[in-house]
C-alpha cells in the first residue's frame, strides 16, 4: 500500500488536492480531525494521553487499509517539527511490514493566503479550525510550517497552484519506481 501523508498548517489545502488525488486513483482518504474528534470525546486535547489515543486510532486504521491491501491511503494532519517523528516512523513501520511505502507530501502557502483560506464556510463542516486568531496562536506555540527533518518530503507550495494541478504533482511523485 501507499500511504501518502499530506501534512501542512491549518488551511493550506490538505483535504481539498487529497480530494483531487482520490478522484484521478480511487485512494481513500482518512482526515487527521476524524481521529482528533473522536479521541476528543473522552479526553482533554493538549495532554500526553490525548496524543498517545489519537496516534492509536491512526495506526489502526493505517494498519487495516494495509492488511485489506488497499492501493493506497492519504492521511491529512498537521505536523510539528521536532514533535512529530515518532508517529512518521511508525506508520512507515506499519506500511513496510504490509509491503508497503510511505509518501510524505508538505504543502505550504503565503501566510497571508492562509489566514483568507481559514475562516472558509466549508472548513466548518468538516469540523476545522476557523479562527484566525486561535491559528496564529497555535502558530506561535508549535512550528506547524516548516517540514519535518531527516525525511524526505515532496514540498508543494499552494499559494498560487490549483488543487488538481498539486494533485498531478504529487500523483507523478508517488508513480516514481
Amino acid at each position: 500500500m501507499k500511504l501518502i501523508i499530506i501534512y501542512g498548517p491549518p488551511g493550506v489545502g490538505k483535504l481539498t488536492i487529497s480530494e483531487e488525488i482520490a478522484k484521478i486513483n480511487g485512494y481513500k482518504i482518512f482526515q487527521n480531525n476524524l481521529s482528533f474528534h473522536l479521541t476528543n470525546c473522552i479526553l482533554e486535547h493538549e495532554t500526553e494521553e490525548f496524543r498517545q489515543l489519537n496516534r492509536k486510532i491512526k495506526y489502526l486504521i493505517i494498519e487495516e487499509a494495509a492488511k485489506q491491501g488497499f492501493e493506497g491511503l492519504i492521511s491529512t494532519v498537521c505536523l510539528q517539527k521536532g514533535v512529530s517523528d515518532s508517529y512518521i516512523e511508525e506508520a512507515e513501520k506499519i506500511v513496510k511490514k504490509y509491503g508497503g511505502k510511505l509518501y510524505l507530501i508538505h504543502l505550504s502557502c503565503d501566510e497571508k493566503v492562509l489566514f483568507e483560506r481559514v475562516p472558509n464556510k466549508d472548513r466548518e463542516k468538516h469540523g476545522k479550525v476557523t479562527d484566525i486568531e486561535f491559528l496564529k496562536i497555535k502558530m506561535k506555540e508549535k512550528d506547524l510550517i516548516s517540514p519535518i527533518d531527516n525525511v524526505e518530503s515532496l514540498e508543494v507550495d499552494t499559494t498560487k497552484m490549483r488543487p488538481e494541478e498539486a494533485a498531478k504533482k504529487i500523483i507523478e511523485y508517488i508513480s516514481k519506481p
